[in-house]
């Protein structure tokens, strides 16, 4: 659209208001003799600097006084030239006429009067250095004009979104800092600011498609919701090799400024273990990085052993800085089950494991495990290694201990948790949001409702840990992608802010509570309540959370009373099962609703990582559709020991007709799961109806009942591997199967 600028016939601008234009001699205009120059080719108009920078633009006939007047506002005692074209103006301004014959003179227009909604746009997009090579960092800015016929409110983030090949090329990065109001006609140039990895764009080689979406989270309402978009290439040249020195002597490279944390030891009392000691876990963590350690922050150390003597057990009460250079040692004061071990003769490889769960950023993030042999000597006859204790007759909620049935190393049932987290969260977890790293904070639905319509990526939705937010008769509510919705379950014994839905008399047919609306959201530290709580059949299906999106997170939530569903992934496969849904360290009961019941279900294709949840008084506390992509892996989990009269089995994957066969789902991975339940006859704990396409592998779990096989398929008699399985309460190892077939 731009036209070339040697030669161009103009118009020089008085910097003054008049009611008449006045002509003057003709003369040639030659690249680099003016300031800005305005052109226009009938749709739009755009003010440029001499080096190609855009001042202002805006729609040809709508917007030229206000692009000359910006133009002219910009320089002092130099030159603003108009190429030739039409311009409409709704002000006199008195200008030098350079080419009457090529330049009409201006005509007065009427100024519309604002009315109705704003309308934003991005009309450019540039970014900083102009000329990026590989590995720079890049500043994105945008122009965002408010079209519209009202102004912007003010106090509103005008939120514009970068994305590099949408998303290819990198994280995005976003600008949110604009919150005054924008008039009809008239932008603003904002910068980015934030982003999932910071607020910089890292350059990578070759030619990419930036995208710049104004008002991507829809905080504004717009008369226009389809035109937020801006396209524009920028190309990376590679870096050309840098010639090696002759004779230049390396300098020192600077410290980086942050922290390296290793272990540098890993020690017991007492050093000398015999059977049936009380081993505590200690180690030496040093700081070989170039920055201290943040003050305030926990320097956990996570301890595991690679066969029985407990599960792991951690230090997480160090929160001084440590120097660079300095040491400190830590001893263990937690664990899933207990803060010490109990010695069982054998030996042991131990690693030690510090900043397990990333709490700080370091120099070097793949040194933080050192390993270490331990003896536990036999103060008595070994007993025969197919001999376990039986444990009391009375069904716990979690083993207390798991048995060793063959002299190898492995470990049954959920307490080879490895998270480091208790089973079903709350008192114990660690991975608590702060309310001091909210970006809202809410107590009454319409905070709630307004926080999520105004949040975008990287915000933090808090809810106090002693609200009650009743949602009953409001369905859908969405949350954006990237946001965290939090509160502070298991924090000193809180139980974590209530959310809740009570029986309407005309709810919807699904009545979905929250509604995940893009990736990477986590769900956290919450009581989230439906409105049934009983087996009785009702005509609609309440829904807790309905994630159709990726790289969801649900964890530390105590969730009931939805009798179809506490949790539906739908639709979310294509990768590995965590990026499908990653539900972990919840307390899942009471979803139990006669055909229904689902405390989570995949459904449409979905998958999920389900890990370290407590499950009861569920009809099945997982399942699956069973349609050709649906599929889940649980692990470490436990199903309490209180089943339904009817068709109660925890896990199971239904079957859908497929030509002359029945497959059940993709994949079904099902491990180191403890099931305590022992009745009813048909409180059978997995079920498995049909083949499934890839595969279901079943090892590893702890099944206390035995009325019956333990797993059961029908419509087919293939596609289960079943191996490495305790039976009964006394735990009876069972190297391969067993498995019904109905």
């Amino acid at each position: 659209m731009k036209k070339p600028l040697f030669l161009a016939l103009a118009l020089c601008l008085v910097f003054a208001m008049a009611a008449s234009a006045q002509a003057a001699p003709s003369q040639e205009v030659s690249e680099g003799t003016y300031d800005i120059v305005v052109y226009t080719d009938d749709t739009e108009i755009i003010a440029e600097d001499s080096t190609g920078q855009v001042i202002s633009s805006g729609t040809a006939g709508t917007d030229d006084s206000e692009v000359i007047q910006t133009a002219m506002r910009a320089v002092e005692d130099g030159t603003v030239v108009i190429a030739p074209g039409n311009y409409a103006l709704s002000s006199s301004i008195e200008v030098e006429v350079i080419n009457p014959a090529a330049t009409p003179t201006p005509t007065p227009t009427s100024t519309p009067v604002p009315s109705g909604n704003p309308d934003l746009v991005v009309t450019d997009i540039s970014w900083e250095p102009a000329s990026p090579a590989t590995g720079d960092t890049i500043v994105m800015k945008a122009v965002i004009k408010n079209q519209g016929d009202g102004p912007t409110p003010a106090g509103v983030k005008h939120g514009v979104l970068f994305t590099f090949d949408d998303g290819a090329a990198g994280p995005g990065v976003w600008s949110d800092t604009h919150t005054a109001s924008i008039a009809p006609g008239a932008w603003v140039t904002v910068t980015a600011n934030g982003g999932s990895a910071g607020a910089t764009w890292k350059a990578v080689e070759g030619t990419h498609t930036v995208k710049a979406n104004v008002d991507d989270v829809y905080r504004i309402a717009e008369s226009d919701e389809t035109n937020n978009v801006m396209s524009k290439e920028i190309t990376v040249p590679s870096v050309a090799p840098t010639p090696t020195p002759t004779a230049t002597p390396t300098s020192t490279p600077a410290p980086s400024g942050n922290p390296d944390l290793v272990v540098t030891d890993i020690s017991w009392e007492p050093a000398s273990p015999a059977t049936g000691d009380t081993i505590v876990m200690k180690a030496v963590i040093k700081n070989q990085g170039t920055a201290a350690t943040p003050s305030g922050t926990i320097h956990g150390v996570a301890f595991t052993s690679d066969g029985n003597l407990g599960s792991k057990v951690w230090s997480d009460d160090f929160r001084t800085s440590i120097a660079p250079g300095a040491s400190v040692t830590v001893t263990a004061n937690g664990g899933s089950a207990g803060a010490t071990w109990d010695a069982a003769a054998g030996t042991y490889t131990i690693q030690a494991w510090v900043d397990d769960v990333d709490r700080m950023v370091e120099e070097n993030e793949d040194n933080n495990v050192l390993t270490k042999t331990m003896t536990v000597k036999a103060t008595t006859p070994a007993p025969t290694p197919t001999v376990t204790p039986t444990p009391t007759a009375t069904a716990t909620p979690r083993p207390t201990q798991t048995p060793a049935p063959t002299p190898g190393n492995n470990v049954y049932g959920a307490d080879a948790n490895p998270t480091g987290n208790p089973i079903g969260g709350g008192d114990g977890y660690t991975n608590i949001v702060s309310r001091s790293s909210a970006d809202f904070i809410v107590d009454t639905k319409s905070e709630l409702l307004s926080a999520l319509q105004s949040a975008r990526s990287g915000d933090v939705v808090y809810v106090e840990g002693n609200a009650n937010i009743d949602m009953s008769g409001t369905y859908n509510t969405r949350i954006p992608a990237g946001v965290t919705l939090a509160s502070n379950r298991g924090e000193n014994g809180a139980l974590g802010g209530r959310i809740y839905q009570s029986k309407q008399s005309s709810p919807p047919s699904t009545a979905v509570l929250f509604r995940v609306d893009g990736q990477n959201v986590r769900i956290t530290g919450l009581r989230i309540e439906g409105p049934e709580k009983n087996t009785n059949s009702v005509s609609y299906k309440p829904i807790g959370i309905y994630c159709t999106q990726r790289n969801s997170e649900i964890d530390n939530c105590e969730i009931w009373g939805w009798c179809d569903a506490g949790i539906n992934m739908a639709g979310t496969g294509g990768s590995g099962m965590k990026a499908g849904g990653y539900i972990h360290h919840n307390n899942i009961h009471h979803c139990q609703m006669d055909g229904y019941g689902y405390g989570i279900v995949v459904t449409a294709g979905g998958v999920a990582l389900i890990e370290a949840n407590y499950f009861d008084y569920n009809r099945h506390s997982i399942a699956g559709d069973g349609v050709a992509g649906d599929g889940y892996e649980a692990r470490y989990n436990i199903c309490g020991p209180h089943a339904l009269a009817t068709s109660p089995h925890p896990f199971d994957m239904h079957g859908k007709a497929s030509g002359s066969t029945t497959i059940a789902g993709d994949e079904v991975r099902i491990h180191h799961n403890t099931f305590l339940a022992t009745s009813p006859s048909g409180a059978y704990p997995i079920a498995i109806r049909g083949v499934p396409r890839v595969g279901a592998y079943i090892d590893h779990n702890w099944f206390y009942y035995t009325q019956q096989a333990p797993v059961w398929q029908t419509d087919g008699r293939s596609g289960i591997t079943m191996t490495d399985n305790l039976i009964g309460a006394s735990g009876t190892l069972s190297k391969s199967g067993p498995i019904k077939y109905v």
